[in-house]
């Protein structure tokens, strides 16, 4: 049934084909060379699919596929370029551009793209000297609702980019982009005809008839389709790209050349708007260090705006968005983070260092042909690797870490009984420990020859502790061995020579290790149990030294506080 299937779509396609024979001079495959993001795109695209956003999932993995259409278009000036949507060439500054014509392929490689526009999704290409090509003509009136238009590009069918000429009418001449989604206000054309994964900039076409001759004219750059809604697909006027070509061809628009210091002022007054202020800022690929547990956990929490960009048609940009909206949920006080240093390293990369309430927070950026974008940062955690070793602190302020808690432990040696000891720790950094243990444990008076009296007795005992710890940190399970050493104190008894009790308050080392088993809040704070051995020896006045070896059982809290 799907061979069936297939054989049926590709005859289709080449029925559409020669229809459309003149319209394949002027279109063309526009692909990127990018295996790290492509990867990323299906991984994360999978993750969409898996937790309800099915289609959103299945346009994110067509992205990793690295290709869309372009149309070749002229100017005012006679220059002839490819145009073709900012998300299919990306961050790439080279694309190759195939035309298929009467089953044959041309291919332009390492064409330089000259410029993008955000705002619009639009992106200027090169063509090299002596190219042979076609540009279509260009059709600026306003169209009007119920107009029969066209669609054209390369769609993946099988995996691979296959041609497709779409029909359909034009269901909303004027749709404000403002109200899908958290972008620019922008006019755009809604309408009816075919666009598919791998259309993303493509023409959208009106059709003239001279003299018994078929003719399309462009009248947009098809390059969203909302994929929540049957038959929603919208396209950027072919006068908002006149308007940026012309403006590319008379250096009104040129590669931004910001100073990083002073887009870093911006990004740091822009925080008080929340994460709509901040989400152009970050460059897709800071995407690379998320992991498919940190998506799930953002798709829980987002709000009607991010979930209505997903869906229609940009997941890419939504889980920016998340990343954005997950980093200002962390500051106490946006309007209280101050730029503290900006560091351009000369090549295209630079860093930022910014103050928030007492704690600093690093920002890694790159130079783009629209400017300085985020491309990692450690105020939001994207769990890259997932199984942590060390406490995290994305955020890098100044924390405070203990834990309170109970030992219950038994002999395995005769020289002293059952114990049960108080404990407080506090942690410096990661991985060193200092702490005290204050308890009673069970005994009895002990008499010259070290032989013990039957009369039980408990001591008090007391010890200041240091060591280390390795926090080993997966999800919300972390495992955490660890080592003490101490000394301290025991208040005990004893019989003298001569018969008679005595008090004595001994000193006591101690050395001890264990592996905490914990479950972590989102707050940071855990409860855990350790089962943990324990070494401690004592000398009493007469230098009669005796030690024990025991087991027992800790239990516990550890919280953590940012300052």
């Amino acid at each position: 049934m799907k061979k069936k299937f297939f054989l049926f779509a590709v005859a289709l396609c080449m029925v559409m084909s020669s229809f459309g024979g003149d319209l394949k001079k002027s279109v063309c495959i526009v692909r990127t060379d990018d295996m790290e993001m492509d990867s990323l795109y299906t991984r994360l695209g999978l993750v969409l699919q898996r937790n309800g956003y099915i289609s959103a999932g299945r346009s994110m993995m067509n992205r990793s596929k690295s290709f869309g259409s372009g149309f070749v278009f002229e100017s005012k000036s006679g220059a002839k370029y490819v145009v073709t949507n900012r998300h299919v060439v990306g961050n790439a500054k080279k694309v190759s551009l195939e035309f298929q014509v009467n089953n044959d392929s041309k291919t332009y490689n390492a064409c330089t793209v000259l410029c993008i526009d955000v705002k619009r999704d639009v992106a200027i290409i090169a063509l090299p000297t002596g190219a042979d090509v076609e540009a279509l003509k260009s059709e600026s009136k306003l169209l009007k609702d119920g107009q029969e238009v066209f669609s054209a590009g390369f769609p993946g069918l099988g995996g691979s980019p296959v041609w497709q000429l779409g029909k359909g009418i034009v269901s909303n001449a004027e749709v404000n982009t403002g109200k899908l989604g958290d972008k620019d206000s922008l006019l755009v054309i809604q309408h009816t005809a075919q666009v598919d994964a791998g259309n993303s900039g493509g023409p959208l076409l009106v059709q003239q008839v001279v003299s018994s001759d078929t003719t399309y004219m462009v009248v947009g750059i098809n390059t969203w389709k909302a994929v929540w809604r049957e038959n929603t697909n919208l396209s950027t006027r072919i006068a908002e790209l006149e308007d940026f070509v012309t403006s590319y061809e008379t250096k009104k628009i040129v590669v931004k050349d910001e100073k990083l210091n002073d887009v870093a002022a911006n990004f740091a007054k822009d925080l008080s708007k929340g994460y709509k202020g901040i989400v152009d800022y970050f460059s897709p690929k800071i995407l690379k260090n998320m992991s498919d547990d940190k998506l799930v956990s953002l798709l829980k929490i987002v709000d009607e705006d991010i979930s209505a960009t997903i869906r229609s048609g940009d997941p890419e940009y939504g889980i920016r968005m998340m990343v954005a909206k997950d980093m200002c949920d962390k500051f106490k006080k946006a309007e209280n983070v101050t730029l503290q240093s900006a560091n351009d390293h000369g090549d295209g990369t630079g860093n930022t260092v910014f103050l928030e309430n007492k704690s600093t927070v690093s920002y890694g950026w790159q130079h783009f042909d629209d400017g300085w974008k985020i491309v990692k940062t450690d105020a939001v955690n994207l769990d890259k690797t997932r199984v942590y070793v060390g406490y995290q602190n994305p955020n890098h302020r100044l924390t405070y870490r203990g834990m309170i808690g109970a030992t219950l432990f038994v002999p395995i040696h005769e020289s002293q009984g059952v114990g049960f000891m108080f404990h407080c720790l506090f942690t410096m950094g990661s991985y060193f420990i200092v702490g005290v243990d204050l308890g009673v444990q069970g005994s009895h008076p002990y008499v010259a020859a070290s032989q013990y009296s039957p009369n039980a007795n408990y001591d008090f005992s007391g010890q200041l502790n240091t060591g280390f710890q390795v926090p080993i940190r997966k999800n919300k399970i972390a495992v955490s061995p660890y080592a003490l050493a101490g000394f301290g104190f025991d208040m005990g008894k004893y019989y003298n020579y001569w018969g008679y009790l005595e008090k004595e308050t001994s000193p006591v080392v101690v050395a001890k290790g264990g592996i905490r088993v914990g479950y972590v809040f989102k707050n940071g704070n855990q409860v855990y149990l350790a089962p943990e051995y324990k070494f401690k020896k004592m000398i009493d006045k007469l230098y009669r030294g005796y030690f024990g070896h025991y087991v027992g059982l800790r239990f516990g809290f550890e919280w953590c506080k940012n300052i």
